[in-house]
């Protein structure tokens, strides 16, 4: 085994027991299998026993999970570790590690000048005892990642220390690999939108506002669907049931599309439609139908999300997917009565809508061989060609204002 297997390997030993046994004190016969941490002091024998240092134990992490870290430190009286890697100027990604739960995080993540994409790591013992004792620290956690504009995520994302877990004799989970392909997707969100909504001029940076907002929208779903989930603290309700992210991504989408092609395009009967009364997904329905004016005709978009880990263009070229019911979506005899009302209200402001265009959103980028092939599909009642865009060339376009 090779040295940086061997250190995953131990730190996935390590992590397990701090998942179930959060603290600082690790017992001797964990301890005992652990040489390569001990060789880098991650953990020491003190009088108390051993004992594990967090800032070490987070810098020594931080490479498997994706992160390049230029600047590390501890926080609040040293209980709690950061590291954190520049992306792009002024703009972050803070990791956190904390064994517990106080005002103590909340403070260590709001105490920053720039902007950051902040990730809290903790045993996810901590993290079951947060939702079922601390829910005043959670919703303060939540209401500032939410409200200010400096945390560029909408909801906070706490993860529980990576691990490799056996699913099977053959097979296994590892979060190590997990953790990085999320990280390294908000590095991608964040430098295509890059840094022309970082300036310090006070003009121009509500002129740059969207990248901002998109910036503040789009990161939080570059997570794997099951970690976000999991753990993305997302608080969306309806009547008696929470909403899961895969409906906080409609949404966010929803309303990007709104602010970009109907708003100021369309009168306010169409824009409060929209916002107020269209609801996302459903049974056999679309997920997001948007107008876009195409002089004095329209066109509509139809919007189908996928938080999936998988690329939705595979799906669909390879017959997984049953194609026809995107017909049936626009389909005279068997579109939705949302979608007909919508059509009611375009009509009246425009002498005809012209085409219905359809367009996946998902996590991952689309391979440009199968991209090929889906340019062969057809699809009964859509113009074009079926398009796929991952978070980034969707954040693309809403800048370019054009598909």
């Amino acid at each position: 085994m090779s040295l940086v297997a061997s250190i995953k390997q131990s730190l996935s030993l390590l992590h397990t027991y701090l998942n179930n046994n959060p603290g600082f004190i690790v017992s001797d016969t964990i301890a005992s299998k652990l040489v390569k941490l001990r060789e880098k002091n991650v953990i020491k024998r003190t009088f108390k026993g051993y004992m594990v240092d967090i800032l070490k134990l987070a810098k020594v992490t931080a490479k498997y999970i994706g992160i390049s870290y230029s600047n590390a430190g501890p926080c609040s009286n040293r209980s709690i570790a950061w590291v954190e890697e520049e992306v792009i100027k002024n703009v972050s990604i803070v990791v956190f590690w904390s064994f517990t739960f106080s005002d103590d995080i909340i403070n260590c993540v709001v105490d920053t000048d720039n902007f950051i994409v902040p990730i809290i790591i903790s045993p996810s013992k901590t993290i079951e005892e947060l939702f079922e004792r601390q829910r005043k620290v959670l919703s303060s956690l939540a209401n500032k990642a939410l409200h200010d504009l400096r945390i560029l995520l909408l909801f906070p994302i706490i993860l529980p220390l990576p691990t490799i877990v056996k699913t099977n004799a053959k097979s296994k989970k590892d979060f190590f690999k997990e953790y990085k392909e999320s990280i390294n997707r908000i590095k991608d969100i964040l430098q295509e939108l890059g840094n022309r909504f970082l300036n310090t001029n006070e003009y121009k940076f509500l002129a740059e506002y969207k990248r901002l907002i998109l910036a503040k929208s789009l990161t939080p779903f570059a997570f794997l669907h099951d970690l976000l989930d999991d753990y993305g603290v997302v608080s969306m309700r309806e009547k008696k049931a929470w909403k899961k992210p895969s409906k906080w991504f409609e949404e966010v989408i929803k309303l990007l599309l709104i602010d970009t092609f109907v708003r100021n395009s369309f009168s306010g009967n169409v824009v409060e439609y929209l916002v107020k009364k269209y609801k996302t997904g459903g049974p056999n329905q679309e997920d997001i139908a948007i107008p876009i004016r195409k002089g004095g005709a329209a066109d509509i978009y139809i919007i189908d999300t996928k938080l999936w880990k998988e690329d939705v263009c595979k799906t669909l070229t390879s017959g997984r997917e049953c194609l026809s019911k995107y017909g049936h979506y626009v389909h005279s005899t068997t579109k939705s009565t949302k979608l007909k009302k919508l059509e009611e209200l375009v009509k009246r402001e425009v002498k005809s809508i012209n085409c219905y265009y359809l367009l996946f959103i998902q996590r991952k980028t689309p391979s440009k061989a199968c991209l090929a092939e889906l340019t062969k599909l057809n699809i009964r009642g859509y113009c074009g060609t079926i398009k796929v865009y991952s978070l980034e060339q969707f954040a693309s376009a809403i800048i370019k204002r054009a598909f």
